[in-house]
């Protein structure tokens, strides 16, 4: 763990599944997981919704690595998805 990072455990990405998936008016068709580390809340959303798109940000080469072997089916990108939004 570098950076203060603090993966999410498995109930903890449980509880985020219930709660993204009671409050969505739609279908989910796709999950953006912004900070996604080991992947554990990608996995959780794979398990329920198998056909939805995947994609996990994270600025962590090793934590990305996981989240691959873990969620094979989702898109990772390794960076900042926050850095956009910053502005200029």
């Amino acid at each position: 763990m570098k950076r203060g990072q603090h993966f999410t455990p498995p109930a903890a990405a449980a509880a985020l599944a219930d709660l993204a998936l009671a409050t969505c008016r739609r279908p989910v068709r796709r999950v953006l997981d912004p900070a996604c580390g080991d992947g554990a809340l990608l996995a959780e959303m794979a398990r329920r919704v198998p056909d939805a798109q995947l994609v996990g940000y994270d600025i962590d080469p090793e934590a990305l690595a996981a989240a691959k072997l873990r969620v094979p089916s989702a898109r990772f990108v390794l960076g900042d998805a926050l850095a956009c939004a910053s502005g200029p």
